[in-house]
């Protein structure tokens, strides 16, 4: 929750930074393909549709907390994807486009 990352810094690092768990991650599969799932606020918001190249300037403590264990990833893992989401999950909110993982849920649903 990023409003709670707000309110504890440190809480909200070790909630979102987990380098031991990736650490324990590649020495029991030393190859495998780590999928990281990021957020769209290690972005500032001024562009719409952005590549990697874009520079990152996060918005937040979670945005910082995201982009510190991006950085993670990279270092320790040689096989790994970064997927930068918005609305992964939560509750519909009336006017906002579905959360991805519904997206995701009806493009399987609809073929």
């Amino acid at each position: 929750n990023p409003a709670k990352c707000e309110e504890d810094h440190e809480a909200a690092r070790l909630a979102n930074v987990p380098k031991d768990l990736a650490k324990a991650a590649v020495e029991v599969n030393p190859s495998v393909r780590f999928v990281f799932l990021s957020t769209d606020q290690v972005l500032d918001g001024r562009g719409h549709l952005v590549d990697e190249d874009v520079e990152a300037r996060p918005v937040n403590v979670y945005g910082q907390n995201k982009l510190d264990m991006e950085a993670v990833v990279k270092e320790l893992f040689s096989h790994w994807t970064i997927l930068r989401l918005s609305f992964v999950y939560g509750p519909q909110v009336e006017g906002a486009h579905s959360t991805f993982l519904q997206f995701a849920l009806d493009k399987l649903n609809t073929g």
